[in-house]
């Protein structure tokens, strides 16, 4: 059988419908992942050389290929770039849908330029594609070919398994403090005896399933001293007391936030320092977050 064209860019059709159906399986079905692999390391530098070298003989084969591959390398992280300073962010239907975008503008610049020249000079390719005859092999090389054609099926299957077997997300617990203006900024830094002051503590569980969680409020008085070796000024606790425990268990994908009025009573540096413990072990803290107030 015999592949070729030159009259009809039929390359460059295959690409846009290409791009065009793993956008639709990547956004549309949620699959096809796997099928995305040449519309990153392919398809983009592919069309752009075709737009730049729309005439045979202006790049041999071997090196239309290589260059399309190197010009996707390149192609793909700047649309990348671009896209984790929009609104829509970096994600793979936003990767997906932008590379399926640019397929068909570059695509339909390659397509003009190609059929503005005269047929015979447009680029063209023919393939021989023939079912080689098996009497023809010695009995060596039908047990390379078998194993080889093993091997290739083997990879195929496990790229693809690989591919379609969900795989857990990362597992982890998000712990923050706002400010008395529900942001994570403004915290105060003077305060006067016996002022009181409120605090925002919030968890969020991204773990695999629900969790059990403990909060505690230490307030921790420290002096300033220099440390003349390290040539650094260093905050030493000089004691340490819990104002407040907080008990909760959290389902996957839930959160925690509840509002903290405190006081301190003593003037003096002060650290307001909130630890986070996770299934019941309350020998190490897990998470921590803390700030400074100076108290008049």
């Amino acid at each position: 059988m015999r592949v070729q064209f030159r009259a009809k860019p039929v390359d460059i059709y295959a690409c846009i419908t290409y791009s065009t159906g793993v956008f639709f399986a990547v956004a549309v079905i949620q699959s096809g992942t796997i099928l995305g692999i040449l519309l990153i390391l392919f398809v983009p530098g592919y069309l752009l050389v075709a737009t730049l070298f729309p005439r045979a003989g202006e790049l041999a084969w071997s090196t239309r290929l290589a260059l399309s591959c190197a010009l996707s390398i390149t192609v793909v992280p700047i649309i990348g770039l671009v896209l984790n300073y929009t609104v829509f962010g970096l994600s793979v239907d936003s990767v997906v849908g932008s590379l399926a975008g640019y397929s068909l503008l570059v695509g339909w610049g390659a397509y003009f330029r190609r059929v503005r020249l005269p047929v015979e000079s447009r680029l063209s390719a023919q393939i021989n594609l023939e079912w080689p005859k098996w009497s023809e092999y010695t009995f060596s090389d039908r047990v390379q070919t078998i194993a080889l054609t093993l091997a290739v099926v083997a990879a195929i299957s496990a790229v693809a398994y690989l591919a379609s077997t969900p795989r857990p997300g990362a597992s982890y617990t998000q712990f923050f403090i706002l400010g008395p203006n529900g942001n994570a900024s403004g915290y105060p830094t003077h305060l006067n005896v016996s002022e009181a002051s409120t605090t925002s503590i919030g968890v969020t569980n991204h773990e695999q399933g629900a969790t059990d969680y403990g909060v505690r409020v230490d307030l921790v008085g420290v002096v300033i001293r220099y440390n003349n070796s390290a040539n650094i000024s260093e905050a030493i606790e000089v004691n340490r007391t819990a104002l407040i425990w907080f008990n909760f268990t959290l389902a996957k994908d839930n959160n925690w936030v509840t509002r903290y009025t405190y006081r301190i009573n003593s003037p003096g540096l002060w650290k307001i320092q909130f630890l986070l413990f996770k299934d019941g072990d309350f020998s190490s803290v897990y998470r921590q977050a803390y700030f400074y107030v100076a108290v008049d």
